[in-house]
């Protein structure tokens, strides 16, 4: 069984965020979502790794997190070349990556996303 703690992967357009004034307008903190920070602090605290995973690009993802100031809290992108099934994402390439099994990832994984 591995050793890995709770991975919590989260979707990043109108999850953490709306960010279409940052790219557009260039605003720091433009589109966070009000109380985010204190939502990632605490589990990663606790020792959760927490993940992007988006099916957007990657230089995206980046330049969001960089941004924002979150990506000291969110290290990892997983972007839709990685993960886009088409109509949702895969998070088995997630699982892998922390050396998780498919019924280890059932239990130490969570998606927290905008979609069902």
């Amino acid at each position: 069984m591995s050793s890995c703690p709770l991975v919590m992967c989260w979707d990043l357009d109108h999850t953490l965020g709306n960010f279409t004034s940052l790219i557009l307008e260039g605003e720091a903190t433009a589109g966070v979502r009000y109380g985010i920070s204190g939502v990632l602090d605490r589990p990663a605290r606790m020792g959760a790794r927490h993940v992007l995973t988006t099916t957007g690009s990657h230089l995206y993802a980046s330049s969001v997190l960089e941004r924002t100031g979150l990506r000291h809290v969110i290290p990892r992108i997983f972007s839709g070349d990685e993960i886009d099934a088409g109509s949702g994402k895969r998070y088995r390439p997630v699982a892998r990556a922390f050396g998780l099994t498919d019924g280890e990832a059932v239990r130490r994984m969570v998606a927290i996303g905008d979609l069902i």
